[in-house]
């Protein structure tokens, strides 16, 4: 909690503040598309399945990793969101049941704001990762996603696009010794360049 939930809201909080408005990366047919609310339990199930991510993750490794993971895609996202704002759709909820009720309640809290990429989705794919068997997790990632549109919480662009960046963000050691090796690779290239020797007079 202290680590990596508090952490995103503050982020959040502090994007909302000045991104009240941006992009929308939908395509025009999705602003027709039907909220279809019962949908909604799926997709808030999981701000759950992370409060519990404790009791349920096997391993203490799992554990870090995803922590790992969450802190990694926070540095580069929410920056992100800051140069490239972006927005989400709000079709009009339609029905007066507890379900939409609920929905219409997390459009309050959450603004129509930092979008693209889908940080639900992400949520949703690191923690498919430490689902055991794996197939759960991959299939309750793939309801996570497709609920985003359901919803109207998300274009599809958004999903999308999660879904491509999230494997940087799996393997953070990995991705890191490849930035790394980015950044050094021309000091090391200069370094490794023969020197033209002076010539005297």
């Amino acid at each position: 909690m202290p680590y990596v939930i508090i952490p995103w809201l503050a982020l959040y909080a502090l994007t909302s503040t000045f991104a009240s408005h941006g992009t929308n990366f939908g395509m025009p047919f999705e602003d027709h598309l039907p909220i279809i609310g019962w949908t909604a339990l799926s997709y808030q199930s999981i701000y759950v399945a992370i409060a519990l991510v404790p009791w349920w993750v096997r391993t203490r490794r799992d554990l870090r990793q995803l922590m790992i993971s969450s802190w990694m895609s926070m540095a580069v996202i929410f920056p992100f969101y800051w140069l490239v704002p972006s927005s989400a759709p709000r079709r009009p909820l339609q029905g007066h049941d507890w379900i939409t009720q609920v929905l219409g309640m997390e459009r309050i809290a959450f603004p129509p704001i930092a979008a693209f990429p889908s940080f639900h989705v992400l949520w949703a794919v690191f923690l498919a990762r430490a689902f055991r068997p794996r197939w759960i997790g991959w299939t309750y990632a793939a309801v996570i996603a497709v609920t985003c549109i359901t919803t109207g919480q998300h274009y599809i662009a958004d999903v999308l696009a999660s879904m491509v960046i999230a494997p940087a963000f799996m393997e953070p050691e990995r991705t890191w010794r490849i930035l790394r090796y980015v950044i050094e690779w021309p000091a090391k290239s200069w370094n490794k360049a023969p020197r033209n020797s002076a010539v005297r007079g």
